[in-house]
Order: structure tokens, then C-alpha cells, then sequence
């Protein structure tokens, strides 16, 4: 409950420095935006959170990423994903970088499931798990990706995975 009130508060103060540098700039595009991010809108969030991204404000960028991922995003979710999982401009946090990563794949991106692909097949974030790297080796395919031949490859390595490579390149 605390939790949520700081977040909420959080995020209205971010907005609130938003609404007064927009007005400053008088830029009617980033005030609407900042409008439609005010009524939950998961899309504005993002967009928003890109341009906190831009200005280098990455306490607000993080703020309204973690909105639009809970408002089903799946660009925020992998994008948000990234930051978390490499560290870089967000404090490094696994688990949440998975989590979004994982949902932005389930939601058909299709970085994200060559992304989930990659983190089955190395020990990247966790031991190799060769049944969720055929999972999303297998979405990839039936979407026709090129990357599907270059998963496909991984497969011939074990004949037993052979007919899996056979059904990825004969699209």
C-alpha cells in the first residue's frame, strides 16, 4: 500500500516536472501526450519514457517504463527489459528484466521471444533450459523469420532435434 502511494507519488511529480517543462517549451504535442499518460494511457507512458530517455532523466524514464509494462506495452516491456537485464542506465535487476522480457515475447515481439531464445541456449541470466529454447525457437519459426534458419542451426547439433530444424527452414 505504502509501496504503490510512494510509486504514485513518484510518478506525479515526474509528470508535474514534465507539464512544466512542456509548458516552458510550448511544445501542444508533449502536452497532450503528457495528458493521455495521466489517463493510463500504456502507449503515452512509453513515449514519454523515451523522451525522459532522450533528456538523460532516467529516474522518470524508469517511472513511467514500469507504468506502460503494467499496462501491457510489449515495446516498454522490452525495452524496459533490456535496461534492467544489462544494468546500464537502471540498477540491474534479473528477475524483472526476465519477467518483461518474457511477457514482451509472449505479447509476439519478436526480439524479445530471439532474446528469450538466446537466454535458453547460453548462461546468460540462467542455466540453459533446452525446452524453452525449443519453445521460442519454434515461435520464431512460425512467424518465417530468417533468424528461425540460424535457431534451427543450434538443433542439428542433436539429431534427436533434427525434425525440429527440418519443419524451421522448410517454411
Amino acid at each position: 500500500m505504502i509501496t504503490e502511494m510512494i510509486i504514485t507519488i513518484a510518478f506525479v511529480v515526474a509528470l508535474v516536472s514534465l507539464i512544466v517543462y512542456v509548458y516552458k517549451r510550448s511544445d501542444l504535442k508533449l502536452i497532450i501526450l503528457t495528458r493521455r499518460a495521466l489517463k493510463g494511457n500504456a502507449k503515452a507512458q512509453y513515449v514519454l519514457g523515451m523522451f525522459y530517455e532522450h533528456v538523460k532523466n532516467y529516474r522518470n524514464m524508469e517511472e513511467l517504463y514500469c507504468l506502460s509494462c503494467e499496462g501491457g506495452n510489449k515495446n516498454a516491456q522490452l525495452r524496459y527489459a533490456s535496461h534492467l537485464l544489462v544494468g546500464n542506465i537502471v540498477e540491474k535487476n534479473t528477475e524483472e528484466g526476465v519477467k518483461w522480457m518474457t511477457a514482451s515475447a509472449e505479447n509476439g515481439v519478436q526480439d524479445a521471444q530471439y532474446n528469450m531464445f538466446l537466454m535458453n541456449v547460453m548462461e546468460t541470466f540462467f542455466p540453459p533450459d533446452e525446452k524453452q529454447a525449443f519453445y521460442w525457437a519454434e515461435k520464431l519459426a512460425a512467424k518465417k523469420e530468417k533468424e528461425a534458419i540460424e535457431l534451427g542451426m543450434y538443433y542439428t547439433s542433436n539429431t534427436d532435434d533434427l525434425k525440429a530444424y527440418t519443419k524451421m527452414v522448410n517454411f
